[in-house]
């Protein structure tokens, strides 16, 4: 369905108008009037019946009534309706060809925006930085670029590096200042109670060769003894013959004891291997280096640990940034492939841009066509440019909202302070039309 013009509108009780009744049959006009006259109740009457918050009632009225019919070339008639007590709730009533919606503010919504078909309130937007993102996000959304999920995942996934890179920095200050560990350093701890079971070990080797030297001693010592006892035993044959019998029985037994204790040398089991002196030297050894030995041991793994975080944390800041770039590189290839009001436009997250320059670094002329296109754009549905306050803009400026206006098969309502009626346009004094296109109207 085409765009819609504006062909006449009623107004009743709108802050000082009584009753007003306008006919603009879809034309550019300029509402001129007096301070208090009148002339900023027609636009608040008109953003009233689109839906507007707040009742814009006379004061001392009881009720507040606003009528707009709207006509396109194809002569369909969309009618608004919207009224209320002074008290009640305000009241839509909405008719298309004669045919009243059941819902009426749900099927405006198809043919005004937040602004209120205004390229001056779209233009004020440019004074401060929230204003200008907040153009950016009107011209997104004429464009149809949504980027809410986008955004949201680029935050998390730039949230999550953030807190990667920051571990990332910590580890890596952490391995920096750790000591290096000796080159021949193992890997794995000196175990000391190992080392003291085998030198336990080797001191019980240790007092078995001493025992049994000590063994051998006492036998070689008897031996000795019982050769003493034979030669005093032969020296006592010697010295005495009558002895001579019992002398030989004892050498006899003498030499028995001899050959039994020979025997028991025999017997007498071999000595154990005596353990090398150097193996205890280097068990004392290892058991008075092993502290200093497990220190690097922990050291090297502690490094060793260090380092593989590092890596891994590196990694992921990696895949985030390249999960960022390509969130970056998705978003800025919508918002160059997309279709905007006006060649040349565009938008980052700062705010509107127009051939590469910022919409405020633009002289106002070009900022209000500009503007007034955005505005064409945001309301498809109606034909209808409101600019309430124009006393701020000259005649170029004025030529420049017309002219764009017109590309976009729009007519324009301007808002102008101007004491006296001039040869073109409406003309209002205390609340009523008295001029229109130089016409005086009559009272009736």
């Amino acid at each position: 369905m085409a765009g819609f013009y504006l062909d006449e509108l009623k107004l009743e009780n709108v802050m000082n108008l009584r009753l007003v009744q306008i006919v603009l049959n879809g034309q550019s006009k300029t509402i001129t009037g007096d301070n208090g006259a009148g002339k900023s109740a027609v636009f608040k009457g008109i953003r009233f019946a689109l839906g507007a918050n707040g009742k814009p009632i006379r004061e001392g009225a009881d009720h507040i009534a606003v009528e707009l019919t709207f006509r396109d070339k194809s002569k369909h008639v969309l009618e608004i309706k919207r009224k209320a007590t002074a008290t009640g709730t305000p009241m839509f009533g909405v008719k298309l060809d004669g045919d009243t919606k059941t819902s009426p503010a749900a099927f405006l919504k198809q043919f005004k925006s937040e602004l209120m078909t205004d390229p001056l309130g779209f233009d004020r937007l440019c004074d401060t930085a929230e204003g200008n993102r907040k153009q950016a996000e009107i011209l997104r959304g004429i464009a149809g670029l949504d980027f809410t999920a986008m955004d949201a995942e680029r935050t998390r996934i730039f949230t999550a590096r953030t807190r990667t890179n920051t571990l990332l920095d910590s580890t890596r200050a952490n391995l920096a200042e750790m000591a290096e560990a000796p080159n021949d350093t193992p890997d794995e701890e000196v175990k000391v109670t190992e080392i003291v079971e085998k030198l336990k070990a080797f001191e019980a080797q240790e007092r078995a060769v001493s025992a049994h030297q000590e063994s051998l001693r006492r036998v070689n010592d008897k031996v000795a003894l019982k050769c003493v006892y034979q030669e005093e035993a032969n020296e006592a044959i010697k010295e005495a013959e009558r002895a001579m019998a019992r002398a030989l029985r004892a050498g006899e037994a003498a030499k028995a004891e001899v050959v039994k204790a020979q025997e028991e040398i025999t017997r007498h089991p071999e000595a154990p291997a005596t353990p090398d002196k150097q193996v205890r030297v280097d068990l004392e050894k290892q058991i008075s280096q092993a502290d200093q030995v497990n220190a690097a041991v922990r050291l090297k793994r502690q490094r060793a640990s260090a380092s593989s975080e590092v890596q891994k944390l590196d990694a992921e800041s990696k895949t985030a940034t390249t999960a960022i770039q390509a969130c970056d590189k998705k978003k800025a290839d919508a918002i160059r492939n997309a279709k905007y009001p006006v060649p040349g436009l565009s938008v980052d997250e700062v705010g509107v841009l127009f051939d590469g320059r910022r919409y405020q670094d633009w002289n106002r002329a070009q900022r209000l066509k500009i503007a007034t296109a955005i505005t064409c754009a945001q309301n498809p549905g109606l034909n209808l440019v409101l600019v309430d306050d124009a006393d701020g803009i000259g005649p170029e400026v004025e030529a420049a909202i017309l002219e764009t206006a017109a590309k976009h098969e729009k007519h324009v309502l301007f808002g102008r302070y101007q004491r006296e009626a001039g040869p073109t346009g409406i003309h209002i004094e205390l609340g009523e039309v008295v001029v229109v296109d130089g016409r005086p109207i009559q009272k009736q």
